[in-house]
């Protein structure tokens, strides 16, 4: 904030307040980029890495054919139910998933 102010050719505490709030509800301080199930593979670009994926690429092929068929029947309960086993490994990313309007029943 103060970097902004200053480049804005004001004084941080006298033209502009600074408050600290603290964080906000759902804001994160770090976020993941990637998953456990993925390694990180150096490039040779000093501080760039890539990342491997673990899954066969195949696996998420059939299961992202299921979601677009899912989809176009408007099942909205398969929807969330694919959805939730492609981002398996970012369940904590996606609590929402797991709210009462989007509760998943499937028989």
């Amino acid at each position: 904030a103060r970097d902004m102010i200053e480049a804005a050719g004001l004084v941080p505490g006298n033209d502009i307040a600074i408050e600290i709030t603290g964080i906000r509800p759902g804001e994160r301080l770090h976020e993941r980029l990637h998953s456990d199930n993925e390694t990180l593979v150096p490039t040779a670009f000093p501080g760039i890495d890539r990342i491997q994926p673990t899954t066969p690429p195949d696996l998420n092929l059939a299961k992202l054919q299921q979601l677009e068929s899912a989809a176009q029947r408007r099942d909205a309960d398969w929807v969330v139910e694919l959805l939730q086993e492609l981002a398996f490994d970012r369940r904590a990313d996606i609590a929402d998933f797991n709210s009462p309007e989007l509760s998943v029943s499937r028989l």
